[in-house]
């Protein structure tokens, strides 16, 4: 609840609203919020969704990279989660 809160401070909004929205911007937000510890974080997040068969990705790397990118990230990680993008088909 706590990372919840400061998460929606950051954001200026619901970061689950801005994880769907805007994947950089919420990787951003973690990254103030925990440092340089993040990507190990999320790396561990990655393998436990990987071993659940809730993402696939090559590795839990690939998904903090994807993170990462400002630029197609959202796309390549709503693949990741089979998912769309409102106007695709």
């Amino acid at each position: 609840m706590v990372l919840e809160f400061h998460l929606n401070k950051r954001l200026q909004r619901d970061m689950y609203e801005a994880f769907y929205e805007n994947p950089h911007g919420f990787y951003q937000a973690l990254r103030d919020f925990f440092g340089s510890g993040v990507d190990t974080i999320l790396r561990i997040i990655a393998q436990k969704l990987i071993e659940g068969g809730h993402l696939e990705a090559a590795s839990p790397q690939e998904f903090v990279e994807v993170l990462k990118n400002p630029g197609e990230g959202g796309r390549k990680l709503w693949r990741m989660f089979k998912l769309q993008e409102a106007g695709e088909t």
